[in-house]
């Protein structure tokens, strides 16, 4: 291990930024990412200072991120929550909102209701994973964003031109999306039109997937597994071309 994190605590990938300086990805990074026994995580690092670091659990049967078909098969009184069946017995526990991203009311859960849940922490000790109905798909430039009905963009893209050139290729891109938007991720201001169209297409004909498979009467299971640890990363924290990537494990 390159780094030390004694006040992380067990359980999903959790996000730090350490750096009061911490910026976004530039090819002046190094990431480093360890795959250690029961633990990987991933470090950036810019000009020798420690920018982001993340942790991870490598084992548990529910990975961060993963969508999956559950049904309720249990409402817990006095809350809007429940646990879900994820798959034979997995169970985690999903906690609704007051209302939706969109603004709408959310109805109440019920017992043996079909729902299509993402991980957004694995299970920690005795405690069960922890679910959410707001999913997310995420690619190397736009973030596909369930429940949401409005496109929208990165706050770190402050350029006024560059913004209404993005807003304006979302909106048209609207269309594909029923009952999702998509967000713009900060790298998305350095490529091409083109890569981004054919990106909004593949997250499209995912999504049709994911409707497709929620929709079907089948039991519960994974239908959307999220990446490995070291391709989330150079997917999410690389940015453009960084100065070096360094693995300590062969097999990643």
């Amino acid at each position: 291990m390159w780094w030390v994190c004694p006040w992380q605590k067990p359980g999903s990938c959790s996000l730090l930024t350490v750096s009061p300086v911490a910026s976004g990805p530039s090819m002046h990074d190094e990431i480093l990412i360890s795959a250690s026994a029961g633990r990987q995580g991933m470090a950036r690092v810019s000009g020798g200072a420690l920018q982001e670091l993340c942790l991870e659990r490598r084992d548990g049967p529910a990975r961060v991120g993963a969508i999956y078909r559950g049904y309720v098969t249990r409402l817990l009184p006095g809350m809007e929550a429940g646990f879900v069946e994820l798959a034979p017995g997995v169970q985690g526990l999903l906690s609704l909102p007051e209302r939706a991203p969109d603004g709408r009311s959310l109805p109440a859960l019920r017992q043996g209701q079909k729902l299509l849940v993402q991980v957004t922490r694995d299970a920690v000790g005795d405690k069960q994973p922890r679910l959410d109905l707001d999913l997310a798909l995420p690619g190397p430039h736009l973030v596909l964003l369930a429940g949401h009905s409005r496109p929208s963009l990165s706050r770190r893209i402050e350029d006024p031109a560059t913004r209404r050139r993005l807003g304006n290729l979302l909106a048209e891109l609207a269309a594909d999306f029923e009952g999702a938007s998509l967000l713009a991720r900060t790298a998305a201001a350095d490529v091409t039109e083109s890569l981004l169209r054919d990106e909004a297409a593949r997250l499209a004909t995912t999504w049709r997937e994911l409707q497709e498979a929620g929709a079907r009467d089948a039991p519960a299971q994974r239908v959307w597994p999220e990446l490995p640890f070291a391709q989330r990363v150079l997917r999410d924290y690389a940015g453009p071309v960084p100065r070096a990537i360094r693995v300590d494990d062969t097999d990643t």
